[in-house]
């Protein structure tokens, strides 16, 4: 039990880090924040969404699937973060987001 209690703590984690980091797309250009600071560029990068994943790996370890699906949920999970790392590294988007929606096409399969 304990289990799932912190596999649900981990998953409303992630949900608020998504929701943060979906509002930067408001906020940040209303804020007025130079587009070459660092804070905005690592915040547009993948730091919140980076962390928002990592929340993720409790969650899908406590699902009640079969291991083949557990699988692919750490698959995506790993394909995600990668991809943004190399957004964050500054990797031309034609580069990771082919990747980033192979990962999600192969996971929602």
């Amino acid at each position: 039990m304990n289990e799932l209690r912190w596999a649900s703590r981990a998953a409303y984690a992630a949900a608020v880090l998504f929701v943060v980091s979906l509002a930067r797309f408001f906020f940040i250009p209303r804020l007025g924040l130079p587009a070459d600071s660092v804070l905005v560029a690592e915040l547009n990068g993948g730091l919140l969404p980076v962390a928002a994943h990592l929340m993720l790996f409790p969650v899908v370890a406590a699902l009640p699937a079969p291991p083949w699906a557990r699988a692919a949920g750490y698959g995506w999970l790993v394909i995600d973060i990668t991809t943004d790392i190399m957004a964050l590294q500054g990797v031309a988007d034609t580069l990771y987001l082919p990747m980033r929606y192979g990962g999600h096409v192969s996971a929602a399969v």
